[in-house]
């Protein structure tokens, strides 16, 4: 593909591009901010562990914390 030809699909598709990265760091914010109120706040996981699905529900609340917080606060890198 020469130079051209390069330029002008970037040209085409410049739009979606920025929305899409646009999309992606707001995503990645919302996650590191639940993974950061995780990681200062209280273990409230035990009082809804009955309602977890499966796999969910045969891990401990303990792990499932820590689970959570962990990939809250790697996915977004």
């Amino acid at each position: 593909m020469n130079r051209t030809a390069c330029l002008s699909r970037f040209s085409d598709t410049w739009g979606k591009d920025a929305a899409l990265l646009g999309l992606r760091l707001f995503a990645a914010y919302e996650f590191w901010e639940a993974g950061i109120e995780k990681w200062n706040g209280q273990n409230w996981f035990a009082d809804i562990q009955s309602a977890f699905p499966f796999p969910f529900n045969l891990f401990s609340a303990g792990f499932n914390w820590t689970a959570a917080t962990g990939i809250e606060l790697v996915a977004p890198l």
